[in-house]
């Protein structure tokens, strides 16, 4: 059994921020030269399509081409792709986030190609590489406990279903306005009873640290997030011995009469 959702929920609070953002300048774009597998790369045929693009490219702007790739892992200049392919990158890769490095692989890798100079013609300049959850999801993760939360909800949504219990979640982009300050949740669970049809929005939390300051935050944030929504709390720890499920079910009274 799933309560009924609240008539104040954290969508209809983001929704009142959200704007439409306009981008200046000619209203006529080149199509997007995105490339999701690295034959075309190795092939030349990349460069060989931005060498005629480039004819007709605006002057103020330099040809550029994309590469988005799964890796399985980077180190310093070089993306290591499946298969035992390699791209090397002239510059250092990137990483998108201060813990990124601790996090460790798989990771979709964005490459810019471009001009590196006129005698060597056209490469791959710049890469920035983002986790994501596992090699089947392509869910972008910023630590490690996220990874493991997001996997462990992947899971859930399969145990779930077979209970006629549909979950989804997704990470905000904007804070939520509260009457005690903005907040925004760890990830936003939806769920719904599909016999019933009855729906539930709530909040997850994941506490990834025990000194005062970040249990004290981390306290104030659920404070904030229960003025409109139900909240579910998870130590980090806890994600490895998978008591996530329990701790949805049991938090959010669901298969309770």
């Amino acid at each position: 059994m799933i309560v009924r959702l609240p008539r104040r929920t954290v969508s209809r609070n983001v929704s009142r921020k959200t704007t439409l953002i306009a981008v200046p300048g000619d209203h006529h774009c080149e199509p997007l030269h995105l490339y999701t597998h690295i034959e075309p790369y190795q092939r030349g045929i990349v460069f060989a399509k931005l060498r005629e693009a480039a004819r007709h490219w605006p002057s103020e702007h330099a040809p550029q081409a994309f590469l988005l790739l799964y890796a399985v892992d980077i180190s310093g200049t070089t993306v290591t792709l499946a298969g035992g392919h390699e791209l090397i990158v002239k510059n250092r890769i990137r990483h998108i986030g201060v813990h990124q490095r601790r996090i460790g692989p798989p990771f979709l890798v964005l490459a810019v190609i471009g001009e590196h100079n006129p005698r060597e013609g056209y490469a791959a300049l710049r890469a920035y590489a983002q986790p994501i959850a596992r090699p089947s999801n392509f869910i972008a993760v910023h630590n490690a406990a996220e990874r493991q939360t997001v996997v462990g909800l992947l899971d859930l949504q399969y145990r779930l279903r077979r209970r006629g219990i549909g979950i989804g979640f997704k990470r905000l982009l904007f804070d939520v306005p509260t009457s005690s300050g903005e907040v925004r949740p760890d990830l936003l669970l939806d769920l719904r009873d599909f016999t019933t049809g009855e729906v539930l929005e709530a909040a997850l939390e994941v506490v990834t640290g025990h000194d005062a300051d970040t249990l004290g935050m981390k306290m104030r944030q659920v404070e904030k997030l229960r003025e409109i929504a139900p909240v579910v709390t998870i130590h980090a720890e806890d994600l490895e011995h998978d008591a996530l499920e329990a701790a949805v079910l049991d938090q959010l009274h669901i298969g309770s009469s």
